[in-house]
């Protein structure tokens, strides 16, 4: 076989024109096409790249705020069950407060209550006890010997008086009889006036010029009444006297209950 070296060469000349040809023509604006392609591709990437940073910092901020309000949520709650357990507490104490005032004013009302009733026995008992001694002096009244007896302890009371309380009584001594007036629980006669009038006298140191008169409210006993001064010796004011004091001492008993 021969080979036809001018054949050959042609060919391989125009192989050579021919990817010279295509390397001009066709690879350049391949090439460049595609570079600008890659180009184009890199800045999608880069683009979106940018934006998926951007999103993962806004998924990063979102996720903050959520966890943000989240605490929020959770110190509110706190907050609220604190604010409620304390508002009850002084809602709580308030009311044991409150229970405790209206018992305590219970008690006292109940106590005043009782006190009042007790005063009241006391006082219809004092009552009836007055009553039923009344009733049974009235009996022996008109005894000049019971007369005589309270006249006694009035005489005692006269002697004894201070220098200014019987000047007192006696007033300027002129002379004069005293003016006197002795009230008795029942009337007394005309010789039992006298022996009183003898011994006031007797027992003051001075003259008395003694009026009577009687009144059965005194029970029993004799009052005798000067200008400025009241000797009181009857069961009236001695029954009242005792009354008194059997109340102080029960409301003195009460105080110290």
């Amino acid at each position: 076989m021969t080979i036809d070296w001018w054949t050959l060469g042609l060919q391989a000349f125009n192989f050579i024109i021919l990817v010279w040809l295509l390397r001009i023509f066709l690879f350049r604006p391949v090439v460049a096409a595609m570079k600008a392609r890659r180009a184009k591709i890199d800045d999608l990437l880069s683009d979106a790249e940018t934006a998926k940073a951007e999103a993962e910092a806004v998924r990063q901020k979102v996720e903050a705020e959520v966890q943000n309000i989240e605490a929020i949520k959770q110190q509110a709650i706190l907050d609220a069950r604190t604010t409620a357990a304390h508002e009850k507490e002084t809602i709580l104490a308030e009311a044991q407060k409150q229970a405790d005032i209206q018992l305590v004013e219970a008690r006292k009302r109940l106590d005043d209550e009782r006190q009042a009733a007790e005063r009241h026995l006391l006082d219809k008992a004092g009552t009836a006890a007055v009553d039923i001694a009344a009733y049974l002096l009235r009996s022996v009244n008109n005894n000049t010997e019971l007369n005589a007896i309270f006249l006694d302890q009035a005489c005692k009371q006269l002697s004894a008086l201070a220098a200014n309380k019987r000047a007192q009584i006696i007033g300027v001594d002129d002379g004069t009889p005293i003016k006197a007036r002795l009230v008795t629980a029942s009337p007394i006669s005309s010789e039992d006036a006298s022996t009183f009038k003898k011994a006031i006298s007797k027992a003051l140191g001075h003259a008395v010029d003694l009026d009577t008169a009687d009144d059965e409210a005194l029970i029993a006993g004799l009052e005798l009444h000067f200008p400025h001064v009241v000797i009181r010796h009857n069961w009236r004011d001695a029954l009242s006297e005792a009354v008194q004091k059997m109340n102080l001492n029960h409301e003195d008993a009460q105080r110290h209950a």
